[in-house]
């Protein structure tokens, strides 16, 4: 299983929790997975990497069912196209985190209408649709990532090659094994690469509030919860919720859920949410690297099912 702030295009029905929306987040916003359900009393270690610390810094304190491992993986950015997006992917898979993001930055994340589209937008895909990775492996400080599924080594531009080279050079050198990456598809004749220091990372600045989903807590039920996402990991501050043309909060619970991407509002029994109606959210959210955002937006909800 792996939980992803973002989840990757699945493939051999491999089950995806978002933090905090999809199904990677997610799954085209199909399911909600709440890490504030789990119970408190064993707090496993977060594994982080460096540039995850460097870049997104500490993570919200919250139970989670297993060891897990934040990573981040890079993306060639659509604002600023000679840099590359960082987005923060988290594994319970032990072992298999290196492997699990570098196949997150060859297939994609799954896009879908919702909030998470807002950050799709800031990124650009270095492989086509399609693409697999089938194999990751060191050779001294080379790492060698061969690509199959539907890609075929000549169908990239020279520019093309650069950035996805540089993307999973990026995403490769956090692990401290490798600082150059060699790609090359499953015939092997075309082969290109680079190494992470000629890459540059987007300046994120501070958080970014996705959007507002209504959940269900089962078909047919009407919304009870409404949930935020952002682009990273953060901690709340101050939160509350209103109706579109009300000065009152709406009476209620915030909690912090999937490792700190989701922030959820439990309203008090038997008050309900209606996704055709447009809410005031007016939130004040920090990273863990400090970097402070005050978010006040109206918002009409996209529904989703927990199951």
């Amino acid at each position: 299983m792996t939980v992803s702030g973002f989840r990757a295009k699945s493939g051999g029905g491999r089950r995806f929790l978002m933090a905090g929306i999809f199904a990677v987040g997610a799954g085209a916003l199909v399911a909600l997975a709440s890490c504030s359900k789990q119970p408190p009393a064993q707090k496993p270690l977060v594994h982080t990497t460096k540039a995850f610390d460097d870049v997104f810094g500490a993570v919200p304190d919250l139970p989670i069912p297993g060891p897990c491992f934040a990573t981040v993986a890079y993306f060639p950015s659509s604002l600023e196209p000679d840099k590359f997006r960082p987005v923060p992917i988290f594994s319970l898979e032990q072992g298999k985190e290196e492997a699990l993001v570098v196949r997150t930055v060859i297939r994609g994340i799954e896009r879908g209408e919702g909030p998470v589209d807002s950050l799709l937008k800031e990124i650009v895909y270095p492989f086509p649709s399609g693409s697999e990775l089938v194999s990751l492996s060191y050779d001294g400080g080379l790492a060698k990532v061969t690509v199959g599924g539907s890609f075929r080594g000549e169908s990239l531009s020279a520019v093309q090659k650069e950035k996805a080279a540089k993307t999973l050079a990026l995403t490769v050198s956090q692990f401290g094994k490798a600082d150059r990456v060699e790609v090359t598809d499953e015939s092997g004749a075309v082969r290109f690469g680079s190494v992470a220091k000629e890459a540059e990372a987007v300046d994120l600045g501070s958080p970014k509030a996705l959007g507002l989903m209504a959940i269900r807590e089962g078909e047919g039920r009407p919304p009870s919860v409404l949930s935020v996402l952002f682009d990273r990991p953060v901690f709340i501050e101050d939160a509350a919720f209103y109706p579109s043309d009300g000065t009152v909060p709406i009476p209620g619970k915030v909690y912090s859920t999937g490792f700190g991407m989701t922030l959820e509002f439990h309203p008090e029994p038997k008050i309900f949410f209606d996704p055709a109606t447009t809410y005031r959210v007016r939130l004040t959210v920090r990273d863990g690297k400090g970097r402070k955002a005050d978010v006040a937006e109206e918002w009409k909800p996209k529904t989703v099912v927990r199951h």
